[in-house]
């Protein structure tokens, strides 16, 4: 790992090999956090040559601005815990970055292609993972969480036009896009097209979102598989048992990737804690969605039901 490109004077940094990568990784995880700086890519990455070490890890976090300049790392490939590009970020913007050919898993904690766990105002903006990516959790936990570009979201992170080709499998909270997210998320604009497979809280988007979660202006076309609360959009909507700070919202989402689980199972939404939970102008292909008695509407609810005109749903469905 080459760490001779960095001057704690300097304030913007471009990275072109994988040395220089791993670097940055290295200096992170040894409490060199970035805050306030700005680190480029002005190259494509390869890492084929390395076990990934995550920028970030359990004790330590990347606080920085990571632009890739819309270039590519590949052949990445961790087993770890916080298993991903990066590992642990905080109030960190990571941006126009493409993931491909690279795989990731954990039997530990958190996974995602590109951070594995994001905190505290963390922006993703326009970050890709490829086809040839696979994201794995073998976890058993329901604690952690696997997801295309986030695993875990904590604390008013925003995810914003990325988009997933890639494979999730997981056990809980697996989602397209992120796996699981606490307190105010706000995701947008964002699109998967991969499968995504798992046991329970399992969505196109977004496996399970806890407090505010608001999910916007997204679609999924991806094959979506699971067992309990599995949904095209949303595997699960739940307020904190105190009642929370405000509901969770899914607005202008649509899907038309096939939905299968055994209870719990919705076109739009798996399971829904409460109809303060809004779902809003949502669309979905009438018949994608299925549990082991048939077909199903656009939210699951007690079990096997589903329904498309609860309080604040308005479901319409297209056929083209």
């Amino acid at each position: 790992a080459d760490t001779s490109w960095y001057d704690s004077s300097l304030s913007e940094f471009t990275l072109t090999l994988a040395s220089e990568l791993a670097g940055l990784a290295k200096l992170v995880n040894n409490n060199t956090n970035f805050s306030g700086k700005t680190v480029k890519l002005g190259a494509d990455i390869d890492l084929l040559a390395y076990q990934w070490t995550p920028i970030g890890n359990s004790s330590y976090s990347f606080q920085g601005t990571f632009d890739g300049q819309n270039h590519t790392v590949k052949g990445m490939y961790a087993e770890c815990a916080y298993s991903g590009l990066f590992g642990n970020i905080y109030s960190a913007t990571v941006k126009n970055l493409t993931l491909q050919d690279s795989y990731t898993t954990t039997n530990q904690t958190d996974t995602g292609g590109i951070v594995a766990y994001a905190r505290y105002r963390s922006r993703i903006e326009n970050c890709v993972v490829g086809k040839d990516v696979t994201v794995y959790s073998t976890v058993q936990d329901n604690n952690y969480n696997a997801g295309s570009v986030v695993g875990n979201c904590y604390d008013e992170v925003v995810v914003t036009g990325c988009v997933n080709w890639g494979t999730v499998y997981g056990v809980y909270h697996v989602g397209g896009i992120v796996g699981y997210s606490n307190d105010a998320l706000i995701l947008t604009n964002c699109v998967n097209y991969g499968p995504i497979r798992g046991n329970s809280f399992i969505g196109g988007i977004v496996g399970y979102t806890y407090d505010e979660g608001n999910v916007l202006n997204s679609a999924n076309f991806g094959s979506v598989t699971g067992e309990d609360c599995v949904g095209g959009i949303v595997g699960k909507t739940r307020r904190k048992n105190d009642g929370g700070k405000y509901p969770n919202n899914v607005l202008n989402c649509y899907n038309v990737g096939t939905v299968y689980g055994k209870t719990y199972v919705g076109a739009i939404v798996g399971g829904r804690q409460t109809t303060d939970d809004a779902v809003h102008q949502c669309y979905y292909v009438p018949g994608c969605a299925t549990n082991q008695n048939g077909a199903v509407k656009a939210v699951g609810i007690s079990g096997t039901g589903s329904t498309d005109s609860e309080k604040n749903l308005q479901i319409a469905c297209f056929t083209s």
